[in-house]
Order: structure tokens, then sequence, then C-alpha cells
């Protein structure tokens, strides 16, 4: 976190700015400092405070994800297929 300190009529004001992070990285919100994104997470933009879930149960290989095509792995459910492998089995 950067702190600038301004004195105005006689008054300290102080502004703090905010991390910028690159894709791949998020601003922690105690520190304010740029982390990777965790290992199942991705950011394709920069300056984000928090990272975005790979779907489906899918991870990444690697914290720092910059992609949702960095997400791998996973499941997909069909309804349908379940439904017909319980009516199959069960009768």
């Amino acid at each position: 976190m950067i702190t600038y300190r301004v004195t105005l009529f006689h008054y300290d004001l102080d502004f703090f700015l905010a991390a910028i992070c690159p894709a791949g990285q998020y601003a922690e919100d105690v520190t304010n400092v740029c982390k990777n994104c965790p290992l199942g997470y991705y950011q394709e933009l920069s300056g984000s405070r928090m990272c975005r879930s790979c779907p489906n149960g899918q991870v990444t290989l690697q914290e720092g994800a910059t992609s949702l095509e960095q997400c791998e792995g996973g499941y997909t459910l069909s309804c349908t297929l379940i439904l017909i492998s319980l009516f199959v089995f069960h009768h």
C-alpha cells in the first residue's frame, strides 16, 4: 500500500492507494499486498480484489492463473444419465 501525506490549511491528510495487481493476482484485504490466485482460481483482469473460481470442480495446475482456459479436470454431471442409470439398475 502506498501512503501519501498532504498538509492543507494546517491539516495533515493521509491518502492510501490500493495496490493495482496484475492479472493472476488479487489485492489482499488487510495488507493490500498483491498475492497470486490460489490453486483452483484465476483472474483475467488487473486491479482486482478477488480471484474467480474454476467451474465444476476444475483446478489450475499452478497459482497465479490468468484465464479460465487454465482450469482443468473437474466433473460434469448429466441429470439424464443419472436418471437412466438409476432406472436401469433398480428395475
